[in-house]
């Protein structure tokens, strides 16, 4: 696991207990989309896990996304 991590950049890792099965979160950094495969590899062919991504940004991000020009547009 150690390794994954390392290789992964990971900046954090929790692990426990997810619907009732060993699980974790693991926090990485990516700049582009396309870094989640070569990111989840390691995940579905060491560990056989079921990967599910769950994307976020930061408020400076969320602020460069242009989401009032989106709004305007398609509400």
């Amino acid at each position: 696991m150690e390794e994954i991590l390392a290789g992964l950049k990971a900046e954090k890792a929790y692990f426990g207990t997810i619907c009732g099965q060993r699980g974790g979160y693991i926090v990485v950094n990516m700049d582009e989309s396309s870094e989640m495969v070569s990111k989840g590899e390691p995940l579905f062919l060491w560990l056989q896990a079921e990967v599910d991504p769950i994307l976020v940004m930061t408020p400076e991000d969320l602020m460069k996304a242009g989401l009032e020009e989106i709004v305007k547009k398609w509400a």
